[in-house]
């Protein structure tokens, strides 16, 4: 949720970008979902947006994360880990790399 939301509305660019990028609380996403249905504006700004970010996908280059990266987040989250009492070494659910992100070995 976005620190501001309490005290205005999100305008609808940043309302666009969060739904398109999955980043939307699910009553926030509904309601947006709701606006969708009544606003071809708005629908036609989620296409343009979607167009748009599919455009930047294509062009480019994936992201790549290098050896010392992954292990400066892995000790991050097993510091927060630590401070929560969950046992990093033995937890199932490991984390993996975001999507879109690929691990390098160099």
């Amino acid at each position: 949720m976005r620190p501001d939301s309490a005290s205005a509305p999100a305008p609808d660019a940043t309302l666009v970008a969060e739904y398109v990028l999955q980043n939307m609380p699910d009553v926030e996403r509904r309601a947006f979902e709701a606006r969708l249905v009544q606003e071809p504006e708005l629908r036609r700004k989620v296409d343009e947006y979607r167009t748009d970010l599919e455009r930047l996908k294509k062009t480019l280059p994936a992201a790549t994360a290098s050896d010392s990266a992954w292990a400066a987040v892995d000790a991050e989250l097993k510091r927060h880990n630590a401070l929560d009492g969950i046992d990093s070494e033995n937890a199932s659910d490991q984390p993996s790399a975001p999507a879109g992100c690929t691990e390098s070995k160099a």
